[in-house]
């Protein structure tokens, strides 16, 4: 395990304690001791839906709207990492019996997914990519001028997973599940 040299490990710039990304912080599921890194169209969105239902949300199905379920963690109602103190966000981290839990994607079906998810919504390109000058969505055009686009914007829906988060907590992850086997590894 990774041992931090000056006694904390989770700092407040870190991804996993970051409030500005809707998947960057994980959720914490404190009943079954389940702490969970989403990511973006690797089943985030059937996840989180789970978790609301899990938590007792009658509208647990919703999905977008105003209140942008189940993804706004301002409105969905579930627990982020940075909604404990650092010190107790630690302990759960480094505690063997919480589940840390991700879910991984074949890389092709990964970004073949997100080009496709983005090619039907120019906007949020352009929201994310150019907010200043409308129109880089064009590169959605081809796939070759989507990968030139990706190489100069940074979004969590196409970032390689190794940067889900920094380094230093990928020894702490316990159980890695896969898309692709997801009705057994989902069971586990």
């Amino acid at each position: 395990l990774v041992i931090p040299t000056d006694g904390q490990l989770i700092k407040h710039d870190d991804k996993i304690y970051n409030r500005n990304d809707w998947d960057g912080a994980p959720i914490v599921i404190e009943k079954y001791k389940l702490i969970f890194f989403s990511i973006p169209k690797i089943g985030s969105t059937k996840w989180k839906q789970a978790f609301r239902r899990m938590m007792g949300y009658e509208d647990w199905k919703e999905i977008g709207g105003d209140r942008g379920l189940p993804h706004d963690p301002t409105t969905n109602g579930l627990s982020y990492l940075y909604d404990y103190s650092i010190e107790e966000a630690e302990a759960m981290v480094q505690d063997p019996d919480w589940t840390k839990a991700i879910f991984i994607r074949s890389p092709k079906d990964h970004f073949l997914d997100t080009y496709h998810q983005m090619s039907r919504n120019p906007k949020q390109i352009d929201q994310r990519c150019c907010p200043h000058q409308h129109g880089c969505s064009s590169s959605l055009r081809s796939m070759t001028g989507f990968l030139e686009l990706i190489e100069n914007c940074y979004s969590t829906h196409w970032a390689p997973i190794s940067e889900r988060m920094e380094e230093k907590y990928w020894p702490y992850i316990n159980f890695i599940g896969s898309l692709e086997n997801v009705p057994e590894d989902s069971h586990k």
